[in-house]
């Protein structure tokens, strides 16, 4: 049964594969891949970290376009989304074929929150467009790096189950935040959903990181069918995500595979790895607003507190 599992990604891999194949002998869109080589290449690494961390492919690939190749955001931003859709969903399917452990209570309460928030950020038109987004985002995984180095160092206990009847709501709104941020800058509901289960609800970076990976699997083929139905589409992010398609089908699934059979601190220290070298890289390339400072301080400081005055008890329990 498990072996015939297995087989259901290698299955669904092979069928999109191939059609990705023969769309491009049909429409002779070969010089896609010369053009747009770099886009492949990025997402050589971006596919495995969305599998293997809470980051996400878009965590890569946004920062790399927009702050080294200088695409404008709302290309690099509708990509992420795009090819998310793809990657993650298949690492999503390779982690329930292979029976990973992920925790199945946070999932509804996540999505349906972020159908909620993605709906009202797009229909309202709170898009955030201004160039503080590149910021914004470093600031939100450097302050998770900061909580997650003082949580490791100030112990606790772990925990395997989320209970439902306890923690809906909060997940719901976890889910709301994270789809607000998904249609904005095409990544941050696995971010976010990471957060609230390793700081509030004190789950291991292990068994959370496989549930982010289906929480913005999910959120992406909302965030797609959402600017498909009430937006639209730039070409260049359109023909980005073609070249890409192969590459993350493969990626995504291998970084799911490889978390599932590493060390839960070995994940940590990997996702500090990738926290800090989004957080120098910006700090390189990207002059540095007055705000910015004041505002890291602020998050860490909250999420420190996060930590401190977290209570598994009241809503989680030690079984699975």
């Amino acid at each position: 049964m498990l072996k015939n599992r297995t087989n259901l990604y290698f299955k669904i891999a092979t069928v999109l594969l191939l059609s990705w194949l023969a769309y491009f002998i049909f429409t002779n869109e070969w010089y896609l891949l010369k053009e747009l080589w770099m886009i492949p290449a990025t997402m050589t690494f971006g596919s495995f970290v969305a599998g293997f961390s809470a980051e996400g492919g878009g965590a890569v690939a946004f920062p790399v376009f927009t702050k080294l190749l200088h695409v404008i955001p709302v290309n690099a931003k509708q990509f992420s989304l795009l090819i998310q859709s793809v990657g993650m969903t298949m690492a999503s399917i390779f982690i329930v074929s292979r029976k990973i452990p992920f925790y199945t209570k946070a999932i509804l309460p996540a999505i349906f929150g972020g159908i909620l928030g993605q709906l009202i950020s797009l229909l309202m038109g709170w898009l955030i467009t201004s160039s503080h987004l590149k910021w914004l985002f470093t600031i939100q995984i450097g302050a998770l790096g900061v909580a997650l180095i003082f949580r490791h160092y100030s112990g606790g206990q772990r925990i395997n189950e989320i209970s439902t009847r306890d923690s809906g709501v909060l997940l719901f709104i976890t889910g709301m935040i994270g789809g607000f941020l998904t249609i904005n800058i095409g990544s941050g509901a696995d971010m976010v959903a990471f957060v609230v289960l390793t700081l509030i609800f004190n789950s291991t970076e292990k068994k959370a990181t496989p549930t982010t990976v289906i929480i913005m699997a999910l959120n992406s083929i909302v965030g797609v069918l959402l600017i498909s139905m009430f937006g639209e589409w730039t070409p260049w992010a359109i023909n980005a995500w073609k070249t890409a398609i192969p590459v993350v089908i493969l990626g995504a699934p291998l970084g799911a595979y490889i978390a599932s059979k590493v060390s839960n601190l070995f994940i940590l220290k990997a996702l500090l790895l990738f926290i800090s070298i989004e957080v120098v890289s910006t700090i390189w390339l990207i002059p540095l607003p007055n705000w910015v400072i004041p505002a890291f301080l602020g998050v860490v400081l909250l999420m420190c507190i996060i930590v401190r005055r977290s209570n598994p008890k009241a809503s989680l329990n030690r079984t699975e």
